[in-house]
């Protein structure tokens, strides 16, 4: 992936054209190859991405502290800035304990030196939910502006928040939600009645959604693509439908994708020959993909499902191995139970421990995470969280589940870790 974005930003840094090899690129979306741009242009892109990754890092922890705190209000029109001392201190505790889990979240510290676009993606949501926060404890329309403008930035740095702009104007709608306190009458004047509350949510729908529906109109006008992104496609047919092949025909998942391409290659020759597009091409792929599934709806529910829980659960041990380069000596294939256990901990006693203490923060992640939910009070922003974090985790299962997902949701989780260890739940 850090090739493709490199790719993409050389091309609008020395073509000033969003293409690849002079075909216009629908794969990438623009958004995180203009932030490697000014990298680009000071001659050290690597060294930009890890500087700029940990700015936005630390704007994320300062973030997720404000959630924290937003989320020590029950309902709507309490403002947490507003509401004198007691509101104020209800989530100090929540604040800062949230704050340190931001900061020294493994997955966090380790995405923030790769050329990748999960922390700038993840920064872009969480302003996403902090506006929508203050806009629910004040009914002020700028943090609606701020937090449509950046769900639509977070769009182009990764498709995987494409259709959550109808879920929030559904919960702006709402509002005041369910279990939430009784609005005061100014704060129902500023914003909240029902007229205006279906008047934010369009307006929220044009600024949030706007922009990806501009982007589509251009994939259509340089290449016949009517969607915002190939990439859909292509793990369509190379992640989703292979896992269902693989699951089908007992073969591993890498031999199964060697299958789909090979049967993409020679569709993709035959079309040529007629003068297909490439968008025809990703139009053929996604329909072979859409068939397969319906073959086999319930094997892909069960991969889809194991997907959710490796996101959740993968400690990205081999993610940390790999970015200092170490390598482990190969484990003998007989070896299995607590003899494999005992080969690991002589043969490579620091990863063992790494992958322990990775293990150990999972199950703190989970368990708190639990319990913080549970803790928080029932306002509008709970349900908001519950809301993201069900989209995010939903949509990121299946064959290509793994720890690199998880950091979206992450946002989440640490306001949840915050109110875990606050205490006692506030009703």
């Amino acid at each position: 992936d850090s090739e493709g974005y490199l790719q993409a930003a050389a091309s609008l840094w020395r073509e000033h054209a969003f293409a690849r090899q002079g075909v216009p690129e629908i794969v990438r979306t623009p958004g995180y190859p203009v932030l490697l741009l000014p990298g680009l242009a000071l001659g050290g892109a690597d060294l930009w991405a890890i500087v700029v990754q940990a700015l936005s890092g630390t704007l994320t922890v300062y973030l997720v502290m404000r959630l924290a705190q937003e989320a020590g209000c029950a309902g709507p029109g309490e403002d947490v800035h507003a509401g004198g001392e007691q509101l104020g201190d209800r989530g100090s505790t929540a604040s800062v304990a949230a704050g340190w889990f931001a900061a020294w979240d493994p997955l966090a510290v380790l995405y923030c030196g790769k050329m990748l676009s999960e922390t700038c993606f993840t920064t872009a949501l969480a302003l996403v939910v902090w506006g929508l926060a203050r806009h629910a404890a004040a009914y002020r329309r700028g943090p609606l502006i701020a937090a449509a403008l950046a769900l639509a930035g977070a769009t182009f740095v990764r498709p995987i928040s494409y259709f959550l702009p109808p879920l929030a104007a559904a919960w702006l709608v709402c509002l005041p939600g369910r279990g939430a306190r009784k609005a005061t009458v100014e704060a129902q004047r500023a914003g909240g009645g029902g007229s205006l509350r279906w008047l934010n949510a369009g307006l929220f729908l044009l600024l949030s959604m706007g922009p990806a529906a501009c982007w589509q109109i251009r994939n259509w006008a340089v290449a016949g693509y009517g969607g915002f992104s190939a990439i859909t496609d292509i793990n369509l047919y190379y992640w989703q439908a292979a896992g269902v092949v693989a699951r089908r025909e007992k073969l591993p998942l890498a031999a199964a994708q060697a299958q789909l391409l090979e049967r993409e290659r020679l569709a993709h020759l035959r079309a040529a020959a007629h003068g297909h597009s490439q968008a025809e091409r990703f139009f053929w792929m996604r329909g072979e993909a859409l068939r397969i599934l319906r073959e086999s709806p319930w094997v892909y529910a069960g991969i889809h499902a194991a997907g959710m829980a490796a996101v959740t659960s993968d400690p990205g041990t081999q993610a940390w191995l790999d970015y200092v380069r170490y390598e482990p000596p190969p484990r003998p294939a007989e070896l299995g139970g607590l003899r494999r256990l005992a080969w690991a901990i002589r043969a490579k006693p620091w990863a063992t421990l790494l992958h322990g203490l990775l293990w150990g923060w999972v199950i703190i992640l989970i368990g708190w995470g639990v319990l913080g939910l549970f803790r928080m009070p029932r306002g509008p922003l709970w349900w908001l969280l519950v809301l993201v974090f069900v989209y995010f985790w939903v949509l990121s299962g299946g064959p290509l589940g793994y720890h690199r997902f998880r950091i979206p949701l992450l946002v989440i989780w640490w306001v949840w870790l915050g109110h875990a260890a606050r205490g006692e739940r506030v009703s």
